[in-house]
């Protein structure tokens, strides 16, 4: 990954940034030998090894980390079971099910933003989204409430009637 600080912990510590391939180099002072530990690390990110120690190095090549995306959950209750809640990550629509209790849990990745909606035939959801910008943490009691519409239908017999009713 580009952009990622690398850090040394001997006696200067010094810093380097990798370059946009993720590629990096540290030139560390020695004295025929180096001691120290080198720690990668970039917002959002997680790296294993979580750093590398040296002892008596005289340097060392394909000191490689995997880096990967953090992700988080947002939680909460949908108000029913069964609600299908759906969002985009860029142009992808994902979409997870609520369980029997209403209880739900979307994973996105870290720096997320957009929309969560409930949907479920037969029913409105208040509020009717939550909006998300730069998530970089768990969300938790994310709820909603769930309101299940009633139709009442039937013939008048005849047209143009007007009906009324009371709430």
């Amino acid at each position: 990954v580009g952009g990622v600080t690398l850090t040394t912990n001997d006696s200067t510590p010094k810093t380097t940034t990798s370059n946009s391939n993720g590629d990096y180099s540290i030139i560390v002072d020695t004295d025929g030998e180096w001691n120290g530990q080198i720690t990668p690390s970039k917002d959002g990110y997680t790296f294993t090894p979580t750093h590398r120690s040296y002892v008596e190095t005289v340097g060392a090549t394909n000191q490689n980390y995997s880096a990967k995306l953090n992700n988080y959950s947002i939680t909460g209750n949908a108000g029913t079971g069964g609600v299908t809640l759906s969002w985009f990550e860029g142009r992808e629509r994902k979409t997870v099910i609520s369980k029997a209790d209403g209880s739900y849990n979307v994973t996105i990745p870290h720096g997320w933003s957009g929309n969560i909606t409930p949907s479920k035939t037969g029913f409105t959801f208040n509020p009717t989204n939550k909006s998300y910008s730069n998530v970089t943490s768990n969300q938790s009691n994310q709820n909603y409430m769930a309101f299940q519409i009633f139709i009442i239908s039937g013939n008048t017999g005849t047209g143009n009637v007007l009906i009324s009713w009371t709430d």
